[in-house]
């Protein structure tokens, strides 16, 4: 999923937790353009962010969770668009992209081929976040973002002030969902590819959830109440980006909910819980530890992106089991066709 910061002041601060839920829930690299030089730094190395990230320095700043693209520092934010300007993203563009290109690195592709009066528009079509950065120090943002202290944030799950028990905090031991890192790299060219922008029409934002929770829920949000089946529908289903969050859980069946729900995508896949039209098809999954739980409410950002919520599910052997779903806190978009499975 990703998170951009973009801090405009050279001496504000960056609550320490919000680092910490930054890092944790985007462990898959990290880059840095300072606005005062237009100085790039990108790093697989979270230590090194960590202080890169803190310097009284203004900047804009990208946390990578990896949907798209192979895992690297080639494929760390920002691209380069041309001229030293370059270009942050949170979020999935349409089916741009594959396992080895990152869909940003298509957009950015696409972007020098037009004007830059033009970009605004282009932008627009996807509710993916941007952010571009100039060689002059300015900065502009597209897309829903979220101020707080006069910083701006593309996502709002890392404003949580629970603390996670897995993954990076500063000083701290540091696991990745993949391999350790400790190299990183000042500012490169970044191979492009000639994949066509093609991109659904923008009707509204579903990455906006601020006026679902103002503040941090309560704990008993995050309780799995001993019920260890989830039922996964879009990247999380098998030969998917994000299947490998759920590690060794074991498969338990596909099926379907026996409740009807509203299911709608752009880019990625919502369920609408409080919509009635279609029984959603999902995979059933048993999950055995504790860090997979947690992993998998960081990448869905439950409760305020995505709530998990129980509900029935019939099996294709005729059974039902009670299992976790994640239900979109958005609202659905009535322009958009719905669907049944992703």
């Amino acid at each position: 999923m990703c998170l951009i910061i973009h801090k405009p002041n050279a001496d504000t601060i960056i609550p320490q937790h919000i680092l910490d839920n930054a890092e944790t829930i985007n462990p898959d690299g990290f880059g840095i353009v300072y606005t005062d030089t237009n100085e790039c730094i990108r790093t697989m190395d979270y230590n090194h962010a960590h202080e890169l990230i803190i310097a009284k320095r203004p900047f804009v700043a990208h946390y990578r969770y990896a949907t798209r693209g192979t895992i690297d520092k080639a494929t760390c934010h920002p691209y380069h668009v041309q001229d030293l300007i370059r270009l942050f993203s949170n979020g999935t563009v349409a089916d741009l992209g594959d396992d080895k290109t990152c869909d940003t690195a298509v957009v950015a592709d696409y972007l020098k081929r037009y004007k830059q009066d033009t970009w605004e528009a282009m932008l627009s079509m996807t509710e993916t976040r941007f952010a571009i950065t100039y060689p002059d120090g300015s900065v502009s943002r597209h897309g829903s973002w979220h101020e707080k202290d006069g910083i701006f944030y593309s996502k709002n799950n890392c404003f949580h002030t629970k603390q996670s028990t897995i993954g990076y905090h500063y000083g701290k031991s540091y696991s990745t969902r993949y391999q350790t890192y400790d190299d990183y790299w000042y500012d490169d060219e970044v191979c492009n590819t000639g994949t066509s922008f093609n991109t659904q029409p923008k009707d509204y934002d579903m990455s906006d959830t601020s006026s679902v929770y103002g503040t941090a829920p309560d704990h008993d949000m995050f309780s799995w109440q001993d019920i260890n089946l989830v039922a996964v529908y879009g990247t999380l289903k098998a030969g998917r980006s994000n299947h490998i969050v759920l590690g060794n859980s074991s498969y338990v069946g596909a099926g379907k909910t026996v409740g009807k729900y509203a299911m709608q995508a752009s880019g990625i896949p919502y369920v609408f819980e409080h919509e009635h039209r279609d029984q959603i098809t999902v995979e059933v999954y048993e999950l055995h530890e504790d860090n997979v739980r947690l992993s998998l409410d960081h990448l869905e950002s439950h409760p305020t992106f995505y709530e998990r919520k129980l509900t029935d599910i019939e099996l294709t052997d005729g059974s039902v089991r009670t299992c976790w779903l994640y239900f979109a806190q958005v609202k659905p978009n009535d322009n958009m066709k719905y669907i049944h499975t992703y």
